[in-house]
């Protein structure tokens, strides 16, 4: 496989949402698989343990990882689609997302109220500090 790392998938991946319907996950992983021409044997080469397909295995880390900085949503079983804030970052980054992108996107994301008034914390509290300690000693911020 020319063994394309599941960033590279971000923005592929965003690309075939943006119509704004629902797309199930089987699908998209084969327009990814057209867009960066890949080979049949690409497409169905192994992870080194035989457990799963190279190219699933990518587009599922990229479907995590947009999933939980909120760029895609679940509507079903296997079936996802784009929300406002992936449209919007796809169309501020249309050339390139990496996860460095999307962890500083969700670093600045504030929290708000309920209508009651009472202050929501960000359910990624925890992970956004931990992430803001690997940034920092990684020199990435």
């Amino acid at each position: 496989m020319a063994d394309p790392d599941f960033q590279s998938m971000f923005v592929p991946f965003l690309c075939e949402f943006s119509d704004g319907e629902e797309h199930a996950i089987k699908q998209v992983t084969e327009a990814i698989a057209d867009g960066m021409d890949l080979t049949r044997q690409d497409r169905e080469e192994m992870l080194p343990s035989g457990s799963q397909r190279r190219l699933a295995n990518r587009v599922g880390w990229a479907r995590t990882h947009l999933k939980h900085a909120k760029l895609i949503e679940y509507t079903g079983r296997g079936v996802m689609k784009i929300t406002q804030r992936g449209l919007d970052t796809l169309s501020s980054h249309p050339n390139g997302l990496t996860l460095k992108k999307i962890l500083i996107s969700l670093l600045n994301t504030t929290s708000g109220t309920t209508k009651n008034g009472h202050h929501l914390r960000h359910p990624l509290t925890a992970i956004n500090a931990a992430a803001r300690v690997h940034l920092k000693s990684k020199s990435l911020v």
